[in-house]
């Protein structure tokens, strides 16, 4: 028998144990060759995995693994040296593969920073699942890395911004919303999105302050509009600031009349912080 392109389904464990059992020279293993069709191939795939993995729980975001998006957003993050996990493996096998690759990008984040800036901050409070069963071609519909990257990378700013700090964690999501609606004017392009995550792949620089800079507005803001919109509600309809982020609907939209009002005192140092990174792109692009 003559196999091309041949691939592993649900055979993680036993290629492991053949990987650790290598250096005995007999073994036998039993396999199941299935020919792939040529059309429908992504939903193929899915079906075998959900029919033949009995042992572990199957989620949703395993089913699109092998989704052809998936496999055409690792080829293009490759080229850039960016590593995207777009299965459930161990931190050895990820880096194994990760040959020389700068960043590890998980499929999970991913969804995340771009529910972020695409959905109501709500919708990423509901779970990582509820996103790759309910949003999955919302969320995974553009061919760009570019498009992704930038989006990471805001994510990976706001979860620096808010590490160590418990409200800041909760108000994340809704920072990230309105800190994209600030931000996509100026990353429309091609070229500003490729010089954004350029600037940001050292963590430093101008770029990167700036950017530090204006999330921590955002995030003092975000925490000044969960005050004083509970103190509007009745006592026993108050809200912790878990269940605030949680179970409010369209936080975005009532923000966003808070952010322009005068009891926001963070306006002029935050728009300050979004010229910096604005000039700092225009550098880039000249330089």
């Amino acid at each position: 028998m003559q196999l091309s392109n041949a691939q592993v389904i649900n055979g993680q464990q036993t290629v492991r144990t053949i990987f650790e059992q290598s250096s005995k020279p007999k073994a036998t293993v039993l396999v199941k060759v299935m020919q792939v069709p040529q059309d429908n191939y992504s939903n193929f795939v899915s079906r075998v995995v959900q029919a033949t993995n009995w042992q572990n729980a199957i989620k949703h975001s395993d089913l699109i693994a092998n989704d052809e998006r998936q496999i055409h957003i690792q080829k293009e993050f490759r080229k850039l040296r960016y590593q995207y996990i777009r299965k459930r493996q161990s931190k050895s096998e990820a880096r194994r593969e990760a040959g020389r690759t700068t960043k590890q990008v998980k499929r999970d984040e991913l969804a995340q920073a771009v529910a972020a800036c695409e959905l109501d901050p709500r919708e990423i409070r509901s779970g990582v699942e509820h996103l790759f069963e309910m949003h999955y071609k919302t969320l995974f519909s553009h061919s760009d890395p570019y498009f992704y990257l930038v989006r990471w990378w805001l994510r990976r700013a706001a979860t620096i911004r808010a590490r160590g700090d418990s409200d800041r964690g909760y108000a994340k999501w809704l920072v990230m919303s309105a800190m994209w609606g600030h931000l996509a004017p100026t990353l429309s392009t091609r070229a500003n999105r490729q010089a954004f995550v350029s600037e940001c792949q050292l963590e430093s620089g101008r770029l990167w302050d700036a950017l530090c800079k204006s999330l921590d507005k955002m995030y003092i803001v975000t925490h000044q509009f969960y005050v004083a919109t509970n103190k509007k509600r009745q006592e026993g309809e108050r809200l912790d600031i878990s269940r605030f982020y949680r179970d409010v609907k369209d936080l975005l939209t009532t923000f966003a009349p808070y952010w322009r009002s005068s009891a926001n005192k963070q306006k002029r140092q935050f728009t300050k912080q979004l010229r910096i990174i604005g000039r700092e792109l225009d550098n880039a692009l000249a330089g």
